[in-house]
């Protein structure tokens, strides 16, 4: 890391670090840090294009941000990571699609949104929903059970009962499941 100074105000220097290289590990700590956006505002888009090259396996960022997301107790740090999860399904949903340990990532993530978030974070639920089922791909999968009585593994969201009277989309699908292996993931809409 270089320092560099910006003078931005007559009489005041501001010093900024710019990343110029640095181990995985330290720019894991950098994701986290939500001081870090005052020096790079850019840091963490930066990262989620670039993480492929360096990262073998994204699930090391997944445990690394809901690891510190479950160790903090300041909000501030909450909200930081609870963005950076928004900016990474937001902009690389693929990321998600196609490795079943990230999908499992977005299940432990709503859980913590639904049950353990500070109040002030209630409504980001919504819009971590939101995103899902707007990014979600069009499946056509066909479901067979021996009755209709026969239990289908995944929770739905949606429809009537919300006041816009929207689509009805998965909400959560048990692992291991027909439909899971079928290919039905969450944020999928059901015609």
């Amino acid at each position: 890391m270089s320092r560099q100074a910006h003078k931005t105000v007559p009489r005041y220097l501001i010093f900024k670090e710019n990343i110029n290289q640095a181990t995985k590990e330290k720019l894991l700590d950098l994701l986290v840090d939500a001081r870090q956006l005052f020096d790079d505002p850019s840091f963490v888009e930066d990262f989620l294009l670039t993480y492929r090259t360096f990262i073998k396996d994204p699930i090391i960022i997944a445990n690394k941000l809901f690891d510190y997301l479950l160790d903090s107790n300041d909000p501030t740090s909450s909200e930081h990571i609870a963005r950076v999860v928004l900016s990474w399904v937001n902009n690389h949903y693929s990321d998600f699609e196609s490795n079943p340990k990230l999908s499992e990532f977005l299940e432990k993530f709503d859980d913590y949104l639904q049950h353990r978030v500070p109040e002030c974070m209630r409504s980001w639920r919504h819009t971590f929903n939101l995103i899902c089922y707007t990014k979600s791909s069009i499946r056509t999968i066909t479901i067979t059970r021996s009755t209709r009585d026969d239990i289908l593994n995944f929770e739905i969201l949606g429809g009537s009962d919300t006041l816009a009277n929207n689509g009805i989309f998965v909400s959560k699908i048990e692992r291991h499941s027909k439909v899971y292996e079928v290919g039905l993931r969450r944020g999928d809409q059901v015609n």
